[in-house]
């Protein structure tokens, strides 16, 4: 049957073709006749005089309603849209046939007799026949008056299908139609007003043209590099320094004795932070056509909105490094939803890649459309270090994260965040940021101020940071060792609040500062950087998990700050947990809306584009920030640390990190004599419980509490679970073998 079908379709075609030239044809001939009646020959006699006997004076509305009824059965034959049309077209010529006819009558005599004999003069006058059925029949069922109302209604209908618009569309076109006509006038008596001032000599600033849509380049800076003023300028290499004038660093403090020895304070005082020569330039394109292109496409942008009868404008235009945002102000009685829902249809008009819509935009009455910029610019981290933000900015704890939409430094204070978890999927530009983040913390504080733990399971990312002053111990990249790290970080934070409490100081800020004026050493800002948490949590979840939010709960007062990413966003590695404790976050671009709930608690990152595109997301704020993150090359990375390098020794604190901490750990000081005989009842019963040893060796509940965790460290049962129960590690044989070594 189908087959069939398609044969009646393929045999249908060239016959619709064939009738529409006929139709043409006809319509060409019918034409001719009423310019060429001489010619035109008989026949050409016959259609002039019965085109005129159909449409009277306007006889040429019968070629041109036949040309359109051939190419519609030509091209169009299943055309709803070309038929509607159509029929517009001939509502709208009955009409004028109609009004001409009734016009026409000679002395307002509108009687039937009068009208139709009208059709039959030699000089034919009114509308022919069609006009006169139609004057007769409005005439008489509705009078002259009801028959105007009648015929200018009908004349609407037939405007509305032609156009294909509905009423409400057409009263916004006459509204906007007259407001540019009378702006145009206006604008005409203003030049016809500064002509005549002219003429007389009375000079008066000219009035500049009214500009609809504001334009906020990020390319506009570029001329602003040329000036002399401040942080703003690009000076030659070798002054590079002044960037950052020395008197606005506080004098350096003497480091604490955990860290650092008194003979290597000397060294630490004539300590020099990097200069700024040792990053790359910034090398901006300018480009002239670029301002007349965001105009045509917020032009775009409202041609398309008015189309889906959205009545909405442009009010401004921010181009950023990578990302232009259309900022839209819709109409009184326009629902925000109904341009959210348009979102494909607004970056099919655009020809965008994709659109990301934020409404509303907080702060301002007007709703976010962004799209990718097609000539993309990179934001290097020395434009970022050179901004007044950074420069300006007197935290040690300032970590440059890149620029906005608008083209604006974004600067972070790790004080007020205080801990950021970072996450994106493979290539999205979190490496790079970490970068970023270090070396901007590299630039603002000593060795004595600020120490990193930087932990590396991947082995790769951290290591050209090995042998750094700033560090508390090499590059961390065994899970095993990482999850001691984690433990002595928090050992260091409950320590600190240990000197807090004696000093009666609330945060490291009070304590420095009574450190100062008694002539005692400060403690410095520790920073955890976490590359990839997944290992961590794959090898020892439950430790990780514990510590990371102990440290994110209490020590933001001690100075302690972390730093999480990950590339793998899903619940599993990024706990509730560590969520509700980490509430500052980054999102680089995702492949999911599920993994963007996840970071951000909202949709959006699975729209990003990549290459450092990123959403920052402050505690505190309403919503998301995008921003363009900034780009540091390896090159760059190691020049900084080789100039670091080549003017301070490594100064790793020795204790800190030991391997021999994870070596005591299976080894017990003190062996309860009832250590053997409970290990051998857990082991047979094949649980760990507390109970069980109360009730089976009769002793308390400390002491059985006690005897667990003296088997946890030597490695016969797991950490703590919650509600769970320890397993049990190991089977008789090697049980035995502990016990054998444990007496010996």
């Amino acid at each position: 049957m189908a087959k069939k079908r398609r044969h009646r379709r393929k045999d249908r075609q060239p016959h619709s073709e064939i009738s529409g030239l006929i139709i043409i044809a006809a319509a060409i001939l019918a034409g001719a006749s009423l310019l060429f009646t001489e010619n035109t020959g008989y026949i050409g006699g016959l259609l002039n005089r019965l085109q005129q006997t159909i449409a009277g004076e306007y006889a040429l509305f019968v070629p041109f309603i036949l040309i359109l009824w051939g190419l519609r059965v030509m091209f169009f034959p299943n055309s709803s849209l070309f038929a509607r049309r159509s029929v517009g077209v001939i509502l709208i010529v009955l009409c004028v046939l109609t009004a001409v006819h009734i016009l026409a009558a000679p002395e307002g005599d509108y009687s039937p007799q009068t009208l139709w004999a009208m059709t039959r003069h030699e000089n034919v006058r009114g509308g022919g026949v069609l006009g006169a059925l139609g004057a007769m029949g409005l005439y008489q069922a509705f009078g002259l008056v009801g028959g105007v109302v009648v015929l200018s209604s009908l004349t609407f209908i037939g405007l509305f299908l032609l156009m294909n618009i509905s009423l409400r569309q057409f009263l916004h076109w006459c509204v906007r139609s007259a407001k540019a006509g009378s702006a145009a006038i206006v604008r005409t008596l203003a030049k016809i007003n500064a002509g005549i001032a002219r003429l007389v000599r009375r000079p008066k600033p000219a009035a500049e043209p009214q500009i609809p849509v504001v334009i906020h380049d990020y390319q506009a800076p570029a001329a602003a590099e040329e000036k002399e003023d401040g942080a703003l300028l690009i000076q030659p290499e070798g002054e590079q320094q002044a960037v950052f004038p020395r008197e606005t660093q506080p004098a350096p403090a003497p480091a604490p004795e955990l860290f650092i020895e008194d003979e290597e304070a000397q060294e630490l005082a004539e300590y020099q932070l990097p200069p700024l020569h040792l990053l790359q330039k910034t090398v901006r394109l300018k480009d002239p056509q670029g301002r007349r292109e965001l105009v045509s496409q917020a032009d775009i942008l409202e041609e398309t909105l008015a189309s889906f009868g959205i009545e909405a404008k442009v009010i401004n235009v921010h181009r950023g490094p990578t990302i232009t945002r259309f900022e839209i102000q819709p109409a009184a009685g326009v629902k925000v939803s109904r341009i959210v829902n348009l979102a494909d249809d607004l970056a099919l008009s655009l020809a965008a890649t994709g659109v990301r819509i934020e409404a509303p935009i907080p702060g301002k009455s007007a709703i976010g459309l962004e799209i990718a910029n097609k000539a993309k610019s990179t934001v290097y981290l020395r434009e970022v270090l050179e901004s007044e933000a950074f420069v300006h900015n007197d935290s040690k704890l300032a970590i440059a994260l890149g620029k906005d939409i608008a083209g604006e430094p974004v600067v972070a204070d790790l004080m007020e965040i205080p801990h950021l978890l970072i996450a994106g999927a493979t290539g999205s530009g979190k490496s790079v940021c970490l970068n970023s983040i270090i070396i901007s913390l590299l630039y603002k504080a000593k060795p004595n101020e600020l120490k990193f733990l930087l932990i590396d399971p991947k082995v790769v990312e951290f290591n050209v940071y090995n042998g750094l002053p700033h560090l508390l111990c090499p590059v961390v990249t065994d899970p095993r060792m990482a999850a001691q790290g984690l433990k002595n970080i928090v050992r260091e934070m409950e320590h600190r609040y240990q000197l807090f409490a004696a000093k009666s100081a609330r945060d490291i800020i009070r304590y420095n500062e009574l450190a100062v004026q008694n002539g005692e050493k400060p403690l410095p800002y520790i920073i955890v950087v976490i590359d990839e948490l997944a290992d961590l949590m794959m090898t020892a979840a439950a430790e990780v998990e514990d510590t990371i939010c102990r440290i994110a709960q209490k020590s933001r007062a001690a100075g302690i700050h972390l730093i999480v990413a990950t590339q793998r966003p899903s619940v599993d590695v990024i706990t509730g947990v560590i969520k509700a404790n980490i509430t500052s976050r980054i999102a680089f671009a995702v492949s999911s809306q599920a993994d963007s709930r996840t970071i951000l608690d909202m949709a959006g990152a699975e729209k990003l584009l990549g290459r450092g595109d990123m959403l920052y997301y402050p505690v505190g704020a309403a919503k998301p920030r995008r921003v363009q993150s900034a780009y540091i090359s390896e090159d760059e990375v190691e020049k900084v640390v080789a100039y670091i390098l080549g003017q301070a020794l490594p100064l790793h604190g020795s204790d800190f990190l030991d391997a021999s901490a994870l070596e005591d750990e299976g080894q017990l000081s003190d062996v309860d004599e009832l250590l053997p005989e409970a290990a051998r009842l857990l082991v047979e019963s094949g649980q760990a419980s507390i109970s069980m040893l109360q009730r089976r060796l009769r002793i308390g509940y400390t002491r059985a509490a006690r005897l667990i965790d003296d088997m946890e460290q030597l490695g016969i049962v797991g950490g703590y679970e919650g509600s769970k129960a320890r397993k049990i590690l190991v089977n008789m044989a090697q049980l035995e073998e502990i016990l054998s070594g444990l007496e010996k």
